[in-house]
């Protein structure tokens, strides 16, 4: 048995380092692809991970160096860049958590123009959509990788599909607490995978308890980290790298592209 792994890393912005990511997947990234979730204009109010490296909202292609590395790592087809909200600003709450958000076309087009590539993936800035946060990435074509709340408060009657509810319930009633859905749910051409988190608390622990989950049912597992959890927890790469020396000869590294391509017909033609 081969189960599709999907690697989750969030928080790249123009106020990240080259150095930070090729320190934290040095000797990961020939094993492994992952889907990084880049920020396209990062505004440092409320957000950490920035360091107090600066004040002022800056374009991830200001940080050349950087995007040279994820381009060349995206050619070598062991990377995506998809995209995390549009300035990540948390001094507010959730960017996609409000009721107003900020349009994507733009910031779309702009790390098209960076990297080569349109984004088809994206990631909601700490896992929260509003119904119209919501809305807006549905309506822009780009699937979700993150766990969504499958019910009224996040979206539509029209995107509650019976058929798709039904066979969440029957999943998480069989598979028990702390399970995620581990198959993609295609709505109105676009579609969501759910991620189990990885955290420095538990480490290894968290990888196994969410392989045996997706091994039972046969699907696919998505994990979602941050290079700088990566990068402060020395302990957590080490759990990963364990991981896959225990593992991996059944997983089978891939992209979140790759999850849509083989569900969504539309990607293919």
């Amino acid at each position: 048995m081969s189960i599709p792994f999907i690697l989750r890393d969030d928080d790249l912005s123009a106020y990240t380092t080259p150095q930070e990511i090729w320190d934290v997947y040095s000797g990961l990234i020939d094993r492994i692809k992952v889907t990084f979730a880049v920020v396209p204009f990062i505004d440092p109010r409320g957000n950490h991970f920035c360091d107090g490296r600066g004040t002022t909202t800056e374009p991830i292609g200001t940080n050349q160096e950087l995007c040279y590395l994820l381009r060349k790592w995206a050619r070598e087809g062991m990377a995506e860049i998809a995209m995390h909200g549009v300035t990540h600003r948390d001094d507010q709450g959730p960017e996609f958590g409000r009721n107003q958000v900020p349009p994507l076309h733009p910031a779309a087009e702009y790390l098209a123009s960076v990297f080569g590539t349109p984004p088809v993936t994206f990631v909601p800035p700490h896992n929260t959509f509003s119904k119209e946060g919501y809305l807006a990435v549905r309506n822009s074509g780009m699937s979700v990788l993150g766990s969504i709340p499958f019910n009224f408060t996040t979206r539509p009657l029209s995107d509650l599909s019976p058929s798709a509810f039904l066979r969440r319930r029957i999943y998480f009633i069989k598979a028990g607490t702390g399970a995620r859905y581990p198959f993609p749910i295609v709505v109105n051409g676009h579609a969501e995978l759910s991620c189990y988190g990885f955290l420095k608390a538990n480490g290894l622990d968290d990888l196994r308890r969410a392989l045996n989950f997706v091994a039972d049912a046969n699907g696919y597992l998505a994990i979602a980290t941050h290079w700088w959890e990566l990068r402060d927890n020395p302990h957590l790469k080490r759990a990963l790298i364990d991981f896959l020396d225990q593992y991996g000869a059944s997983l089978r590294p891939v992209l979140a592209r790759e999850v849509w391509q083989a569900t969504l017909p539309s990607m293919n033609s």
